[in-house]
């Protein structure tokens, strides 16, 4: 597995479009990818007032082609990649970590007369419904989740065509700190992502352990 960081170019109309209809910067990533297509997990991160697009994948590739529209500059320059196994082999159960994610937190709405048929696919609007989305993955996702540094930090809806079909998208970050209780299920989480959209940059969740003195 490894963990790859790629620069964007705040000012490009490339990278805004990107931002703007996902599937753009999906389809670009992927085709750095040789052999068969595979869904890697990615979403666009903000640290120290740059842009960049953070990719957790089984295998390493030159992203000299992606960083060519995407980029300030061309070359490995403006990516990293490094193994993200020694990371993911040190997790261990009570560890304390800070998280953030990128979600598209849904429920399933069931029309009148739509009996034993799986409901409408409907995005949560509000704040309270959108942490209690995350609130109820804990146990899959193999944590305890401290409801009081629980934020959200973003909150965006995008429409977009893809494929001539028209998809309608909520982009919801969420940063907090995390209690390990099921060191492989947080592993699974960290690789598989959580919750739906993983194509249109959503699911990537990342983990940062932290010292008691940080805390």
């Amino acid at each position: 597995m490894y963990l790859t960081r790629v620069l964007l170019d705040a000012r490009s109309k490339e990278t805004a479009k990107g931002i703007l209809r996902p599937n753009h910067f999906h389809a670009n990533l992927e085709d750095c990818f040789p052999g068969e297509r595979k869904r890697r997990l990615w979403r666009i991160d903000s640290y120290g007032g740059e842009l960049y697009l953070l990719v957790v994948s089984q295998d390493k590739t030159s992203l000299d082609s992606f960083t060519k529209r995407f980029s300030p500059n061309e070359g490995s320059s403006v990516y990293q990649s490094k193994d993200y196994k020694p990371f993911l082999q040190s997790l261990r159960n009570d560890m304390v970590c800070r998280f953030r994610l990128v979600a598209n937190p849904v429920h399933s709405v069931a029309e009148e007369g739509d009996y034993g048929k799986r409901g409408k696919v409907k995005a949560h609007v509000t704040p309270q419904h959108q942490k209690a989305w995350l609130l109820k993955r804990q146990e899959r996702m193999g944590v305890i989740i401290d409801e009081e540094s629980l934020e959200i930090t973003s909150d965006r809806k995008l429409r977009f065509k893809n494929r001539n079909q028209m998809i309608s998208l909520l982009q919801v970050g969420f940063e907090g700190l995390l209690t390990v209780k099921d060191e492989q299920k947080l592993k699974e989480a960290l690789i598989n992502g959580v919750g739906r959209g993983k194509a249109f940059g959503c699911g990537l969740l990342t983990v940062m352990t932290v010292r008691d003195n940080e805390l």
